[in-house]
């Protein structure tokens, strides 16, 4: 935890960019760098059960660099939302997570199953994790 504030604290003072470096690429970089400090004092109070605390610094860290969110952390709200018993907005967080990760993947997997489980507990009907093959969805005409 002291790391990772420590670098919200010196990434303007410790950052030593070329002098031909353009300023967006030094302020994407200064974004992914405190997004990514956010992101691990977010995961370090998800660990220690303060959810509250957790939805804090996940939140910060998708604000900080907006331009790129990581998956993870959008998936990491949700799940801290969820534990806080705020299930639509877990719901909303949990949807967003699954835009974000394609089908197939360890996240995608997981914000499906997170989703599926908070529609669920809200009184829909989950989606389908995958949709079946084509030849179930047109079977073939019968042949005489």
């Amino acid at each position: 935890m002291k790391l990772a504030q420590r670098s919200l604290v010196t990434v303007d003072t410790d950052i030593a960019p070329r002098a031909d470096t353009p300023q967006e690429k030094i302020d994407a970089y200064k974004g992914v760098l405190r997004s990514s400090a956010y992101a691990i004092m977010g995961t370090l109070e998800f660990n220690k059960e303060k959810y509250a605390d957790a939805e804090n610094f996940y939140r910060k860290s998708m604000d900080a660099f907006p331009a790129q969110l990581d998956p993870v952390v959008v998936l990491r709200l949700a799940l801290a939302l969820d534990k806080q018993g705020k299930y639509p907005e877990a719901l909303k967080e949990a949807n967003h997570a699954v835009q974000l990760t394609p089908e197939g993947t360890t996240a995608g997997g997981l914000a499906r199953r997170e989703r599926d489980r908070l529609v669920q507990l809200t009184g829909g009907t989950p989606t389908p994790a995958s949709k079946p093959p084509a030849s179930a969805q047109n079977p073939a005409p019968p042949k005489n």
